[in-house]
């Protein structure tokens, strides 16, 4: 179809130029040049619908395809979103169920807190025993060793918990 195309459009090219080259010089062969170039203007309306027709399609199949192609990274966009939602839900989640003051009765009470300094997390003068003076909060020179010691030993995931979701 489109090699009969093809020729039919060259054939069609080369009456038109032969057209306007009888019409500089006239005559008789300007009468055969009108002829042919009437004779494929018909072949070319006959073979017109077809080759639009098969232009068509192939614009069809061509759109088509990119619908898809255009679907599947949307897809892939929206499931990788999904995904980053999911996580930070997770991590959110995580982030409301961690029981602060829990955690730092926890820590009291394994570092040398006694109980009663444990259980006034919220007070506001605070009396903290094991390697503590009498001032709330300062620790001794005596104690200061220790108290690196053991800050030592403590996970990172209770110093930082962000960086350990």
């Amino acid at each position: 179809m489109q090699d009969k195309a093809g020729k039919t459009v060259k054939s069609y090219d080369s009456s038109l130029e032969k057209v306007q080259k009888a019409q500089k010089k006239g005559g008789s062969k300007l009468q055969m040049a009108q002829n042919d170039l009437q004779n494929n203007t018909t072949s070319l309306a006959g073979i017109l619908p077809a080759l639009i027709g098969a232009h068509q399609s192939m614009t069809l199949d061509r759109l088509t395809e990119l619908k898809e192609m255009g679907v599947k990274f949307e897809t892939v966009l929206a499931e990788n979103g999904n995904r980053r939602v999911e996580g930070s839900e997770r991590g959110m989640n995580r982030l409301l169920g961690w029981e602060v003051e829990e955690e730092v009765r926890g820590m009291a009470l394994k570092f040398g807190g006694t109980s009663q300094s444990a259980g006034s997390i919220n007070g506001a003068s605070r009396e903290m025993g094991g390697g503590f003076s009498s001032q709330a909060g300062t620790p001794t020179r005596s104690s200061s060793k220790s108290l690196r010691r053991d800050l030592r030993r403590i996970p990172r995931s209770y110093i930082d918990p962000i960086s350990s979701i």
